[in-house]
């Protein structure tokens, strides 16, 4: 950059902080656009599974999100923390596929496939580019119905 250009710069910037500001009315700001939630549509699958979808074609992006009653108000006295720990490992492996297996087809897809566990549930989060929506729900089906809580990745988890 050049003095010549630099010039305004510094001019503008020694400037602004000399203007007074009124600080005894909040300043004036325009009003918030109206949100519109884009259209919600929801069905029962035969084997009891909500479906819920919200569908928003501005983004080139899907987001997953299967969700058990499985949270740690479920949780056996005897084994408190069951549910965090069964959320951090269901991604940690499954009959066919490793945890580096699973971590590098969500990267290979723009995605991310995680656990998580709350009080009330035990979710399965993902996102991925819209165009691969299909290997995300291969992945997350594998992750939900073949999660293989493997001895090793146990011991990691509790150390």
């Amino acid at each position: 950059m050049t003095r010549r250009h630099l010039a305004p710069i510094l001019f503008t910037a020694m400037t602004i902080p000399a203007q007074p500001i009124d600080r005894t009315k909040p300043p004036e700001t325009p009003p918030l656009p109206a949100f519109r939630l884009p259209p919600v549509a929801e069905a029962a699958l035969p084997n009891g599974l909500q479906v819920v979808l919200v569908e928003d074609r501005r983004f080139p992006l899907v987001t997953l999100r299967l969700g058990f009653q499985a949270g740690s108000k479920f949780d056996p006295k005897e084994l408190p923390g069951l549910a965090e720990a069964t959320a951090a490992l269901l991604t940690e492996g499954t009959q066919t596929r490793s945890a580096r297996q699973i971590a590098e087809e969500a990267a290979s897809i723009g995605g991310t496939l995680s656990g998580y566990a709350s009080a009330d549930s035990l979710l399965l989060a993902g996102n991925a580019l819209s165009e691969n929506l299909p290997r995300l729900l291969d992945l997350a089906a594998d992750v939900s119905l073949n999660a293989a809580f493997a001895e090793d990745e146990v011991k990691i988890y509790k150390n």
